[in-house]
């Protein structure tokens, strides 16, 4: 059995961008509330109705946005480890039939 060739570094990489990328989407989206705050529910002006519909939605969003990214990095994590582990197993495989097949001889 022949080795899984994968892309080893280059998932650890994408996994970590996810990563970086979901904690800058929840830093942003933390900012933004905080920044929100003094407008409070009595705010009136010209689109204080349009922010009052749209900025539970955009929260929404990104904190949906942040646990997609979070859980890509882990599924990226989980195959390269799948991979490390099928590669193991192969390698044992070979070296049982190395050994098995010098045995007799």
């Amino acid at each position: 059995m022949q080795e899984i060739p994968f892309p080893a570094a280059a998932a650890a990489a994408a996994a970590a961008e996810c990563r970086a990328l979901a904690k800058l989407i929840d830093e942003k989206v933390f900012a933004a509330s905080i920044a929100a705050i003094p407008l409070g529910p009595d705010w009136q002006g010209a689109y204080a109705d349009d922010f009052k519909l749209a900025w539970p939605d955009t929260v929404m969003s990104g904190t949906d946005l942040v646990e997609r990214l979070n859980r890509l990095a882990a599924d990226i994590e989980d195959g390269a480890q799948a991979a490390v582990a099928e590669n193991r197993r192969r390698a044992d495989l070979r070296s049982e039939f190395r050994r098995e097949s010098t045995r007799g001889r």
